[in-house]
């Protein structure tokens, strides 16, 4: 044999089979655990496929096939992918909110016993209040967060849109090309 893939093995098998040239060298004896374990492989080869040609392809989707496999796959590493983007924009959203507060604290200190009201060109009437200050910048990281929320699930639609049809793109082109080779090895009936 050539190897141990499903090609070299099917064309081992099939080569004696199809040699149609007459040659006086005896054949060799072949031991009756071999021909039979060979007359098993093509009965089997034989049977799957007629039960495939009976069958509707449209219908038939088994769940060990590769494409369902491939998607199963695809699905985790996007989803693997998305949480991992959602970590990082909470990361980056808690940094921001706690530099906000930390410069709201230094405020507040550098303010402490001062009175809330701050002069802007002269003007003593405007109020400095660092508790509305404070909830600006909480309502700042809030809508921040839900505007990275919703950019990071917008990319993970788009990257898993993406993934999906590229993984049924090779699955298919590899179960043509399985297709084509294993009939051109099958002895043609």
């Amino acid at each position: 044999m050539s190897g141990l893939t499903l090609n070299a093995i099917l064309a081992d098998l099939t080569k004696d089979t199809k040699s149609a040239e007459p040659t006086k060298v005896e054949p060799v004896k072949e031991s009756t655990k071999t021909a039979s374990a060979k007359n098993e492989l093509l009965d089997a080869l034989k049977r799957a496929e007629t039960e495939i040609a009976t069958q509707k392809t449209a219908s038939v989707k088994p769940e060990g096939s590769p494409v369902a496999d491939l998607t199963k796959l695809a699905t985790e590493l996007a989803q693997a992918d998305y949480e991992a983007l959602a970590k990082e924009a909470e990361f980056y959203g808690a940094a921001i909110a706690d530099g906000f507060m930390s410069r709201i604290g230094q405020y507040e200190n550098a303010t402490q016993g001062m009175p809330k009201v701050a002069s802007v060109g002269g003007n003593s009437n405007v109020a400095f209040d660092v508790q509305k200050i404070a909830e600006q910048a909480v309502n700042g990281y809030v809508e921040a967060r839900a505007k990275l929320e919703k950019e990071a699930s917008d990319a993970y639609a788009q990257g898993y849109q993406d993934t999906l049809k590229e993984v049924e793109k090779i699955a298919q082109e590899i179960f043509v090309n399985g297709t084509k080779d294993c009939e051109a090895l099958l002895p043609k009936s």
